[in-house]
């Protein structure tokens, strides 16, 4: 790296270690966006600090040159269009506004897949993955919000009265998201046959489908099930559809197993990222505005022994033959437990089965975690790098985040 983009990366951290600065900034972006003089400097400088910083480039094509680089480092990309929205807390007209979002993220999704941009970065870096968001493969996102709150009720249904017939009854609204959730499973499913390779030599394109807020993660989780059992075959072939697992939910970790015990029940690869979650602040909103418990681990603690417990169960069944696993954290502590069990583990690797390193990456945020992703491959295991893109001003909640996220590091 040049001089000038690590002093750029030490004034961006320090920054970050005062709130009030994150704050201040946030409310001039917010301001911007209504006085048009204040639109172009307040992105110019977005662009040429924060969106450096964390972001690979506005399109794919302008993150070629970051995913060729990090290719020849034996990092892999995790190519993401980081275009925001929370059905949760909406008005209606931010709910229409997340919609408009949604159905922008979908159609600029499928017209670089189109343009084949995401085959030629595969192509320029083999092994790159492509995130998915589900919401943007429906025409409304609230819809995963009501099947999902529909398939919570008739899970708790069948707990409460196994062995008697169930009397719930679906809601038009639950009757309208599932037609809209089967419509988006047919789309996923076109971008999975859009990413199988087509000729020899050629790699097939890993998907990885990203997490969301709790309250549409059921349905989303539903859709993640159906693609990696039709393609996920256990066919020698690499998985080519990753779910993700948030362990900081309180549900996270039963998530987690009820899903591979499925996968092995039903003959599939089971691959996952596990990551800890990224939506405190609107996971608490949520609930404090249902007066409902939250649904996240209410200290660090609690989400520490989730994770960990979590990495050890995913890297024991890679270990196993049957599993690929992303761990993406930036804790130091639970890169260092997951790297002396994989040693642990690792004597078992036969000429038969791929070796356990070919299993596993660590993932980190595109400029975040850089000594952690140093001594990830010092170890001789593959690293990673969630690599968010997009144009400058749809990624502001992102960016926003990562500013947040960095000043608690400090």
């Amino acid at each position: 790296r040049s001089t000038f983009s690590l002093i750029r990366s030490l004034l961006i951290y320090e920054l970050c270690a005062y709130p009030w600065i994150v704050s201040l900034a946030s409310k001039v972006i917010s301001m911007a966006e209504h006085l048009p003089l204040l639109q172009l400097p307040v992105r110019f400088a977005l662009r040429e600090t924060a969106f450096r910083q964390f972001c690979g480039g506005e399109t794919v094509e302008e993150t070629l040159p970051l995913l060729i680089r990090m290719h020849r480092q034996n990092i892999s990309g995790i190519l993401d269009l980081s275009i925001e929205a929370d059905v949760g807390q909406a008005t209606r007209n931010m709910r229409e506004d997340a919609a408009a979002t949604a159905r922008g993220e979908s159609a600029a999704y499928w017209q670089t897949n189109r343009q084949g941009q995401t085959t030629r970065a595969n192509h320029a870096a083999p092994g790159t993955f492509f995130a998915v968001k589900c919401t943007a493969l429906a025409s409304d996102p609230e819809v995963f919000e009501h099947w999902s709150a529909a398939l919570r009720r008739v899970r708790r249904e069948f707990d409460d009265y196994t062995g008697r017939t169930a009397t719930a009854t679906a809601t038009a609204d639950e009757e309208r998201s599932a037609a809209e959730v089967l419509e988006a499973l047919a789309r996923l499913e076109r971008l999975c046959e859009a990413s199988i390779a087509k000729e020899d030599g050629e790699t097939s394109v890993r998907l990885m489908i990203d997490a969301e807020q709790s309250y549409l993660q059921p349905a989303i989780a539903y859709l993640a099930r159906q693609v990696s059992r039709k393609y996920n075959r256990d066919n020698g072939a690499p998985p080519q559809v990753y779910d993700t697992y948030q362990l900081y939910l309180r549900q996270g970790l039963q998530n987690l197993v009820e899903d591979m015990a499925m996968a092995e029940r039903h003959g599939y690869h089971w691959a996952g990222k596990l990551v800890r979650g990224a939506y405190v602040s609107s996971e608490r909103r949520y609930a404090q505005a249902r007066e409902q418990p939250n649904a996240i681990w209410p200290s660090k603690p609690d989400t520490d022994r989730s994770y960990d417990t979590g990495a050890a169960l995913a890297i024991q069944r890679a270990s196993e033959g049957a599993a690929h696993v992303v761990v993406a954290t930036h804790n130091n502590r639970s890169v260092a437990r997951a790297i002396q069990l994989m040693e642990k583990l690792g004597q078992r690797d036969t000429d038969e089965r791929p070796s356990l390193k070919q299993r596993i990456h660590f993932a980190q945020l595109l400029g975040m975690g850089e000594l952690i992703a140093t001594r990830v491959m010092e170890h001789g295991y593959q690293s990673a790098k969630y690599m968010p893109y997009g144009p400058v001003q749809e990624v502001v909640p992102y960016l926003l985040r990562r500013a947040e996220e960095n000043g608690a590091l400090f």
